[in-house]
């Protein structure tokens, strides 16, 4: 998919058409018409409305015959099993049903996500026995007119003049909040005046539901207006269009299909034109519909939508749009074996056009290897490959559904150190040949660069399937730790056994090490689950991982102790606070407030940072508030958007500055070096005499793309090493006071350690400080991390740069430095990357300031 940047949806939120003319049109006949197509007159006679929802709730919605379909409200029990707690529909909601599906709609009431209104869609799952099950991953979708949405009066279920059942939201119209300041100040056009309802209806038997669009308009003109789908949907499933799978085209897409393996998969079709892919940022994706018009004094009712539903996977779906289509299927069906004739078992199999030009379809094996995929009857000839991760890709001869993979051996991983069994990072890269290129189109889950496997045992074992030949295996724990790095031999049908033990190297007694920001699947930008991301934390030996979603409040410390981890890591709960207009800020820590809306999450639209942050600082946490990412495009950078000059300490837009906050993030998955106009930015606080802390943050939301846990990192002075000690009681508040009070280091896996005075440490001040004094200085690294120099920066300006030889030693500097000045900052740097362990990412550490009080 493609970004085309923030001027794009200033634009396209705002209202399209597809010449670009105003939303209203002029009626024909009109001599005073204008910018309101009518001049601003309204219609002679009766208002036009619409009509209430008139239809009874059936009391058992879910209990449809073949040939029924219900609609009423759910119930606590009608509610299927989320264990991961992520669907958003509650009792009081909603449901179209018959045997085969059922579709949520919200209830007239708040709604969670980032459209606040309710009445929206809320899931969709299959019905088996009167129950919904195997839900879809379902996250929010926004059907806009223009660049409003349905702030619902009231939702119910509808009279039908046939036997399909309906539910309507009736409403108004009006501007979506988070995206309504960048949209208003390009195109001001507004549907303020117009009331709507919006239809679903489902018939029996079907597969689908119906989304009409009804329109009163009091004015004379025409409307115009488009239909704009605004999805964060394409990390939690994974987003296809017919013929080009997993390879969104920007145009030309007659449906938007999102596909789970495991749970029901759907599709949302526009129906009287393509869809077109107008931008893709952090997990918002937005396409435009049809443009549609509603006379002036009238009611105009316009087939929006189609909404499919179908099994699970893209397969099953596909299939289900067919049978509603009535378009005749072929079926086939294979078994997969592995090298020893063992059934494959999470095989994915792919089917193309013998060409090569389309995608059509894939499957998963099941327990017994057995697939089945279903094409239109006029796909006479399919290309079929096979793919499991470590197996490369197989393909099927003309003619043939079964297949018999290449036999495998494994690499057997048991990593131990003096603690016993250690949460570990393992790596394995093929040496004999590349690992295959897999096509887009497929779909297939992104890995590191020229790695088979990247996975995080926490309990340090782990059998990896491989090719035969020769694979480099790499086990490592963060930067405290050694590292192990050997290749090798893997015969067919053998296992190789690679015992390692890592020895923790560096010293950091009585400090332990946070990241401020870190994503999982709540975020809509996220594709890593919250236990995979706890593993990945404790891989890379992260003692305190601060799980900050996008508008979500959520806890996961007590997923730490359920996966066992308490022993390694402390979780603690926080919230990047998202704006669309004037940047995202990380607030930590926070207790979630489940009856609220996102779990208590700050509202931010329509005022102003002052207003706010104020709102911040008066939660009962007292949390810290960290300008995230400060630089950059407005709508995600603070300083950006405020307009900041860190030269004069001015800013550009003073209605939103607020310089109350106790950090910068500095350091967002980058180094020192990387970081240059935020250091400057920092710099220029601690130059005007504001004691304001640099903190270090993955920011990750992809771990398998490259973007891991705990780089940098911020190392806090807290007196104890043992994650354990913090749930003795309040833990957070720990957290949160050591980082206010300038008490770390950052690490992006050096560490640099400061003493003035003896015990004056980093983020302290020497009072009575003579004109020089005399700061010892440490500089740590585990044998396989680079250090090249170390900077000190004195009043914000290099004041010395020293070189550090080439060493595998892990203390590689320890010596007093001479320091005449206000302030004193030390950065030591390496210039090889964290190969192999972390690929792409530069060696650095960084104090916080020491002060000098005369």
């Amino acid at each position: 998919m493609r970004s085309f940047g923030v001027w794009v949806v200033l634009g396209l939120l705002a209202g399209c058409s597809g010449k670009g003319t105003s939303p209203l049109v002029e009626d024909a006949g009109t001599e005073d018409g204008g910018e309101d197509g009518g001049g601003g007159r309204t219609c002679e006679g009766p208002v036009p409305t619409l009509e209430r929802p008139s239809g009874t709730a059936h009391a058992e919605p879910l209990g449809a015959s073949a040939t029924e379909a219900r609609a009423g409200q759910l119930t606590a029990d009608d509610l299927p099993d989320d264990p991961e707690g992520l669907l958003t529909w509650r009792a009081g909601d909603w449901v179209l049903a018959n045997d085969r599906v059922a579709v949520v709609i919200e209830d007239a009431r708040a709604s969670d996500g980032y459209d606040p209104f309710g009445g929206k869609l809320a899931g969709m799952a299959a019905v088996e026995d009167g129950a919904m099950v195997r839900p879809a991953d379902y996250n929010e979708i926004i059907l806009g007119v223009g660049r409003y949405t349905v702030v619902p009066e009231v939702v119910g279920v509808h009279e039908s003049a046939g036997d399909e059942a309906v539910i309507r939201v009736l409403g108004t119209l009006r501007p979506i909040p988070f995206a309504d300041d960048l949209a208003a100040a390009v195109a001001p056009q507004n549907y303020d005046d117009l009331a709507v309802a919006v239809d679903y209806s489902l018939a029996p038997g079907a597969n689908h539901v119906e989304v009409t669009l009804h329109l009163a308009s009091e004015r004379v003109g025409r409307t115009r207006a488009d239909l704009l789908l605004l999805t964060f949907q394409t990390y939690r499933m994974t987003a296809f269009a017919p013929e080009r799978g997993f390879d969104i085209p920007d145009t030309g897409i007659p449906f938007v299909g999102f596909a789970d393996d495991d749970a029901t998969s759907y599709a949302i079709e526009a129906i009287d034109d393509d869809l077109s892919l107008l931008l893709e940022v952090s997990g918002a994706v937005l396409f435009r519909g049809q443009t549609f018009e509603a006379a002036g004094c009238s009611v105009s009712d316009i087939p929006l939508a189609r909404i499919h539903v179908g099994g699970e996977g893209m397969d099953g779906l596909l299939s289900a749009m067919r049978e509603d289509a009535g378009t005749a299927e072929r079926e086939i069906t294979g078994t997969v074996t592995d090298g020893e004739g063992n059934p494959a078992v999470g095989v994915r199999v792919h089917a193309e056009s013998a060409d090569m030009a389309r995608y059509l379809t894939r499957a998963t094996t099941d327990a017994e290897g057995n697939y089945r995929l279903r094409v239109d009857a006029s796909e006479t000839d399919v290309r079929l490959r096979a793919f499991r991760v470590g197996e490369g890709i197989v393909e099927m001869a003309a003619g043939e559904t079964d297949v018999t993979l290449p036999r495998l051996g494994a690499i057997s991983v048991t990593a131990t150190g003096a603690e016993g069994a250690l949460p570990v990072r393992v790596q394995t890269a093929p040496q004999s040949a590349p690992e295959p290129s897999i096509a887009r189109r497929w779909g297939e889950p992104d890995r590191p660069a020229r790695r088979t496997h990247v996975v995080f045992p926490t309990d340090g074992q782990v059998t990896l399937p491989v090719l035969p030949g020769t694979h480099r295996v790499i086990v490592s724990r963060g930067f405290e730790y050694d590292l192990f790095e050997s290749d090798v031999t893997v015969t067919a049908g053998e296992t190789t056994n690679v015992p390692v033990m890592l020895e923790r190297v560096v010293d950091t007694t009585g400090v332990m090490c946070a990241d401020y920001h870190i994503h999982t699947n709540r975020s809509p930008d996220s594709e890593d689950p919250v236990r995979f991301k706890l593993h990945s934390a404790a891989g890379d030996g992260l003692e305190i991982p601060c799980r900050s979603d996008h508008e979500w409040v959520v806890s996961w410390d007590e997923l730490v102790q359920e996966e066992s981890l308490n022993e390694w890591i402390f979780g603690v709960t926080s919230l990047e606070l998202t704006t669309f207009a004037w940047g995202h800020f990380g607030v930590v820590p926070l207790e979630p407030r489940p009856s609220e809306i996102n779990n208590g999450a700050i509202v931010w639209a329509d005022r102003t940072p002052p207003d706010v942050f104020a709102e911040v600082r008066a939660r009962p946490e007292e949390p810290m508030l960290i300008i995230n990412h400060p630089r950059g495009a407005a709508i995600s950078g603070y300083f950006s958007a405020a307009g900041y000059d860190a030269a004069t300490g001015s800013v550009r837009n003073p209605e939103l500055w607020d310089d109350n906050f106790g950090a910068i993030e500095t350091f967002n998955d980058s180094s020192f070096e990387q970081s240059a106009e935020q250091v400057e930015d920092w710099f220029s606080f601690l130059r005007s005499g504001r004691r304001v802390w640099a903190v270090g943050s993955s920011d990750t939301h992809h771990v398998m793309r490259g973007s891991p846990v705990g780089y940098p990192r911020t190392c806090l002075r807290v007196g104890m090493d043992d994650p354990e000690m913090l749930r003795d009681g309040g833990a957070q508040d720990l957290v949160r006071d050591a980082t206010a009070a300038g008490h770390f280091t950052v690490s992006g896996g050096i560490y640099v350690d400061a003493w003035a005075r003896g015990d004056v440490q980093p983020g302290d001040e020497v009072t009575s400080a003579m004109t020089r004094e005399s700061v010892r200085v440490r500089v740590q690294a585990a044998p396989w991390i680079d250090v090249d120099v170390l900077e000190v920066y004195v009043d914000g300006e290099l004041a010395q740069s020293i070189p550090i030889d080439a060493s595998t030693e892990v203390v590689r500097f320890d010596e007093s430095i001479e320091v005449e000045g206000d302030w004193v900052v030390f950065h030591a740097k390496g210039d090889q990357d964290l190969s192999p362990a972390i690929p792409g990412r530069m060696p650095f550490g960084v104090t916080q300031p020491i002060f000098f009080v005369r």
